[in-house]
């Protein structure tokens, strides 16, 4: 379990390669842990409440970092959403991804992912929401994103996914993207805005309050969604054997 949102992380793809390698038997596949990768679309550092912000509640990633491990000295590749997910498909840093280390540019099929690299190791593979994006694949050799294939949402790839295979899936919230924002009750429900601490890069104005309210939000909403899909894994009796790893792509 994971997470760190002040810094990005690249070592994501290096450490998938624990459950890479020769292709397993069946007993061993039965062993092996499924992943859960929650990626939140530009959640920024210390917008949780268990990393001390004091307005935005965040039971779920609390959870996640009390009953696992709260990472606090990992490092963002790139500060920008494609570039960073190519790092961490990849494994690789930016000055070696070519367009792929740029956004809304082109993901070279030469570059090999972790993702494939499951895949080959007998792991069931899906993606919803935002996988590698903005950016341009299919015009590269993609039949498909380079996260895999994707789904309507984490209760689709269960059901139909083969439930002899351990899985790997990519819940790719974009709660807290700018368009994930809602400036309405909805948006400012729950979080109180005197308490906002308000950036010294910003004016603290109603404007800027309202803004921050309705960025709250989407972190509540994030919460919830990755909420939801630990609920179906602890009505499945997977949760035990699941890697949850819990964090954004940049922010």
């Amino acid at each position: 379990m994971h997470f760190d949102n002040r810094l990005r992380f690249v070592f994501w793809a290096t450490a998938a390669l624990v459950f890479c390698g020769l292709p397993a038997s069946a007993a061993e596949e039965n062993k092996r842990p499924n992943i859960l990768f929650a990626i939140a679309d530009n959640w920024a550092w210390p917008h949780a409440s268990a990393l001390g912000d004091p307005t935005v509640k965040t039971p779920v990633f609390d959870r996640v970092a009390h009953e696992g491990v709260l990472f606090t000295h990992t490092f963002c590749p790139v500060p920008s959403c494609s570039p960073t997910r190519s790092a961490m498909l990849t494994g690789r840093p930016a000055h070696q991804l070519e367009h792929a280390a740029n956004l809304w540019s082109a993901f070279p099929k030469k570059f090999r992912v972790f993702t494939d690299m499951l895949r080959e190791s007998a792991y069931d593979v899906g993606f919803t929401g935002k996988g590698w994006s903005p950016g341009n694949y299919k015009d590269f050799g993609w039949a498909e994103n380079p996260v895999g294939k994707e789904f309507k949402d984490f209760g689709q790839f269960m059901q139909e996914r083969d439930a002899a295979k351990p899985f790997f899936f990519w819940l790719g919230d974009q709660n807290t993207a700018l368009k994930g924002w809602h400036y309405d009750a909805e948006g400012g429900a729950g979080p109180d805005r005197a308490s906002i601490a308000v950036p010294p890069i910003f004016p603290d104005s109603p404007d800027v309050r309202k803004a921050m309210l309705a960025y709250y939000g989407g972190v509540q909403r994030l919460d919830l969604a990755v909420g939801d899909a630990i609920a179906l894994l602890e009505k499945a009796g997977l949760l035990e054997n699941t890697i949850v790893i819990y964090t954004s792509d940049n922010g």
